[in-house]
């Protein structure tokens, strides 16, 4: 299987060509039904996928992902955060290297979620 995560980001890396940093190309998606996620699952075999809809969150690392042998169900581990990460300070060097603005971002969190 193949689980690929959705979050509600949008990347255009039109202003990166330009030359602006790359936290310009990152924007939220408002195409993404009322504060919601997706986990589109996959086979292998080439047949249908299956797409999942949880709350909202925005991650940057899958962790793990396998299927449960007891139960069936694919567990997914993500690096997730409440807000989108890859705008504002988050991915400013400048905000990133200053302690005391590192210290008031939005932290990361593993969330293992199940499908």
């Amino acid at each position: 299987l193949a689980v690929l995560p959705l979050m509600p980001v949008n990347v255009d890396m039109t202003q990166v060509m330009k030359g602006q940093p790359l936290k310009t190309a990152f924007g939220n998606v408002p195409s993404m039904p009322n504060g919601t996620s997706m986990f589109v699952v996959a086979p292998l075999d080439g047949s249908d996928t299956t797409a999942y809809t949880v709350p909202e969150f925005f991650f940057i690392h899958t962790v793990n992902t396998f299927v449960d042998a007891k139960s069936g169900e694919i567990v997914i581990d993500l690096t997730t955060a409440k807000s989108n990460p890859l705008v504002g300070s988050g991915v400013d060097i400048d905000a990133i290297r200053n302690k005391t603005q590192l210290n008031e971002q939005d932290h990361m969190v593993v969330k293992r979620f199940r499908l």
